[in-house]
């Protein structure tokens, strides 16, 4: 049974969706089509907290929201459902956690499971990616089709989010397909806690992907400007486990294996 604190946010979230599309249907939010940003993007909303700019190839939302609002990106119906993983590439300046329900526009994915994801905050483009193979069930997407993004759940947030490169694939495209690795990519420590760091070498490379013992990616960061780097990567949002780390380029990829407790 669903607690009174659940219960709250699902109707809070369906009655923000709801008065964001009633907004955008009668134009009292200035939005324009975004096709030059993103074809799989239609059209973008929210409330007086969010506004939205196109710069060139990525949208620009300037956010100074209160603890559970959104926005909201309307996207192709058909697209989700035949291709339920939506990666995407975000930027800021802050690190942030992102969340992301899927809508009909009343009802909400989140009703059973909750979906997020975390960027840093290093003014890169970071690639994540969120799998809704098993939540497509939850909303009827017959007809429309809605990405709502909640920008630090739960908490205020005042910054920019720059959003680019939406698209669609199955879980079976998203998957690795470990045709040329080599198990030497360096990371440590191993078994880990709060932190881990990956040696990133020179080359070619595009992303490195935190892959669990079931095959989904958990967690995916942009890294192609860091070659010849090590990094830190924060644990607080991973879940205890083994995991391959995968590092992925055109035509090389490395692993390593990453142990939490």
């Amino acid at each position: 049974m669903l607690s009174l604190l659940k219960r709250y946010q699902i109707m809070k979230t369906r009655l923000n969706i709801k008065f964001a599309t009633a907004l955008f249907t009668l134009s009292i939010i200035a939005n324009v089509a975004c096709a030059e940003v993103n074809q799989n993007i239609k059209d973008w909303f929210g409330n007086h907290n969010f506004s939205f700019v196109k710069q060139n190839d990525h949208l620009l939302v300037n956010i100074n929201k209160n603890p559970w609002e959104a926005f909201t990106l309307s996207i192709d119906n058909t697209d989700l459902m035949n291709n339920p993983v939506v990666t995407i590439e975000m930027s800021t300046e802050q690190s942030i956690n992102v969340r992301v329900d899927i809508s009909d526009g009343v009802f909400v994915s989140s009703q059973s499971r909750t979906i997020e994801s975390k960027v840093d905050g290093n003014g890169m483009f970071n690639k994540i990616s969120f799998d809704f193979t098993e939540v497509l069930n939850d909303v009827n997407l017959s007809q429309d089709a809605f990405l709502v993004f909640f920008v630090n759940p739960g908490q205020k947030f005042n910054g920019e989010v720059l959003i680019k490169n939406l698209k669609f694939s199955t879980s079976a495209d998203e998957s690795i397909k470990l045709n040329n690795i080599q198990d030497e990519l360096s990371v440590f420590p191993s078994p880990a806690t709060s932190f881990t760091n990956v040696t990133i070498p020179d080359g070619t490379f595009d992303c490195l992907n935190f892959i669990d013992i079931t095959g989904k990616i958990i967690a995916k960061f942009g890294i192609k400007n860091f070659c010849g780097t090590t990094q830190r990567i924060d644990l607080d949002n991973f879940s205890k486990g083994t995991f391959m780390v995968l590092l992925v380029g055109e035509t090389q990829s490395l692993s390593g294996k990453l142990i939490i407790n």
